[in-house]
């Protein structure tokens, strides 16, 4: 997910940190008021990248605040 906080992205409200991925894959993270894109779900990274291997190439951003991280190491349990 690309914010911090579930609210401009999908049906949630608060910190994406403050859900655990069962509540997580519960919300719908659809572009409103498009029927084509009706209750969307929000993907783990192993989950985008079954999807995607051998269709594209994917650039993976990480972002961490370094005064206020919850992720220690995150990129070190990515790989």
């Amino acid at each position: 997910i690309h914010d911090a906080t579930l609210n401009r992205t999908t049906s949630g409200n608060g910190k994406v940190n403050d859900y655990s991925l069962a509540e997580l894959k519960l919300l719908n993270a659809s572009k409103p008021n498009n029927e084509n894109y009706s209750n969307q779900k929000i993907p783990t990274l192993d989950e985008a990248l079954k999807l995607t291997q051998g269709k594209a190439i994917l650039l993976i951003e990480i972002k961490a605040d370094a005064q206020n991280n919850p992720y220690t190491d995150i990129e070190k349990k990515i790989l």
